[in-house]
């Protein structure tokens, strides 16, 4: 997406999962390109001051507690002086949850990021490991996204005619609109939440995602639960020439 809207930019892709891309009915940007890496906390294989940005959706699951500051300088590394680093996050744990789901994300994330030497709380590691390795200017912004979809608006009577300044079907309509919106937002956070937590559930042992049961579903309409997707951003500094973060 990035190479098609920036083609005069050059995009590189790195995953340390090995897997083909599935076939597309487009060809691929001609300035995209892919590589697969053993490890991203390993250094990758560029050369110092190469990008302008770099840009993370996934990194919030994939590191281990002992590798985030590895990863981190070695972005600095590859950044030029000013290049940004931003990095997105979902955080297992709710905001305003209630017991069910706490309960739930418990037992079916927490514990097993502990397990696997993951971060609990990944928007604060984020922070805390850009601040370690000397980024500057770190900022977040922060979007709360409904862990429910709202029920479509259905009208209780037929809608009044519209007066004759055209008015008339205007609350029910903006009532609607809100509703889809609200949906359009629980879907993507739940894109986003499923992309990062995915591979912690057990859906070959028949597990479901906290959506699929109706009572936690009921749960967090009354307490108004939202998923929280956290944008960190943070600015390489300037550096004496010759310097290498490696040599940190």
């Amino acid at each position: 997406m990035l190479a098609t809207r920036y083609p005069a930019a050059t995009v590189y892709t790195l995953s340390s999962t090995s897997t083909s891309n599935p076939p597309t009915s487009y060809p691929a940007p001609l300035n995209h390109h892919s590589l697969y890496v053993p490890s991203l906390s390993s250094a990758t294989p560029f050369p110092d001051n190469y990008f302008d940005a770099i840009v993370s959706r996934s990194i919030a699951t994939l590191l281990r507690n002992d590798d985030w500051a590895r990863s981190f300088f070695d972005c600095m590394r590859v950044l030029k002086p000013g290049g940004q680093l931003e990095v997105l996050s979902v955080d297992a744990h709710l905001s305003c949850e209630g017991p069910k789901l706490a309960a739930w994300v418990d037992e079916h994330l927490t514990a097993r990021l502990e397990a696997h030497g993951l971060s609990r709380q990944a928007s604060d590691t984020v922070l805390d490991t850009m601040e370690i390795v000397g980024l500057e200017n770190i900022r977040r912004a922060r979007v709360a996204l409904p862990a429910h979809s709202p029920k479509a608006v259905v009208p209780a009577r037929p809608a009044a005619p519209p007066s004759s300044h055209g008015y008339g079907a205007a609350p029910q309509a903006a009532s609607q609109d809100s509703a889809d919106a609200s949906r359009m937002m629980s879907f993507l956070g739940r894109h986003f939440y499923q992309d990062l937590h995915g591979k912690l559930l057990q859906a070959q042992a028949g597990e479901e995602w906290f959506w699929a049961r109706r009572d936690v579903r009921e749960e967090c309409e009354r307490y108004k639960t939202k998923m929280v997707l956290t944008i960190a951003c943070a600015l390489k500094p300037s550096v004496t020439p010759g310097e290498s973060y490696l040599d940190i």
